[in-house]
């Protein structure tokens, strides 16, 4: 799965980081478990979990959506979780480590004309949080202009905001999640980001 990462496009790889994104800022809902049902998506969960395909074609019952929910805040919400900030995972002084990151993350999004989104969830997540710097990093695959120019913003954000502590997450994600979507999640991070 690693060369997943250079065969697919800045542009290509923007919605699967949005998707992932939107799975680690919310619950899995049924219009959330539908839309994992769609192509590639489920190619990419069950290379690492074969038997997600079959999971995910199962039909999303209120007990399978709240048992989802209770795995969501185990492993994101809880203290002893699986925690989706940068400054949890990189090595350093939290404080200052936090403060750097903000500032840095808050210049990437004047640059990239990203407004502070004010409405939950993204409203009230840490500027350091997994969810906002793969939205940044998908918008700099998306910039108009030459593939190569998006590519290069991309991958320079790439090195800046995501780095090993990614691999170290998705592994930590993958060893600690019961459902097939947080362990397919888990893969598929660490394919993508694993390595900058």
């Amino acid at each position: 799965m690693p060369e997943i990462r250079t065969i697919l496009s800045a542009k290509e790889r923007a919605p699967i980081d949005r998707l992932i994104a939107s799975l680690l800022v919310r619950e899995v809902d049924r219009a959330t478990w539908i839309r994992l049902r769609e192509d590639p998506i489920p190619g990419f969960f069950s290379i690492e979990d074969p038997g997600f395909r079959d999971w995910i074609e199962r039909e999303p019952t209120a007990d399978r959506i709240e048992a989802l929910a209770e795995e969501f805040a185990r492993l994101f919400l809880l203290p002893d979780g699986v925690p989706p900030f940068a400054s949890a995972w990189i090595e350093g002084d939290r404080e200052p480590l936090a403060e750097a990151l903000s500032t840095f993350i808050g210049e990437t999004m004047e640059a990239l004309g990203v407004e502070p989104i004010r409405v939950e969830p993204w409203g009230r997540l840490p500027l350091d949080h997994l969810a906002l710097l793969l939205e940044l990093v998908a918008r700099a695959g998306e910039l108009e202009g030459s593939e190569e120019g998006a590519s290069s913003i991309q991958a320079h954000l790439h090195r800046e905001l995501l780095g090993p502590w990614v691999a170290a997450f998705g592994r930590s994600l993958e060893a600690r999640a019961t459902s097939p979507i947080y362990r397919g999640l888990g893969s598929v991070l660490v394919a993508l980001h694993g390595e900058c």
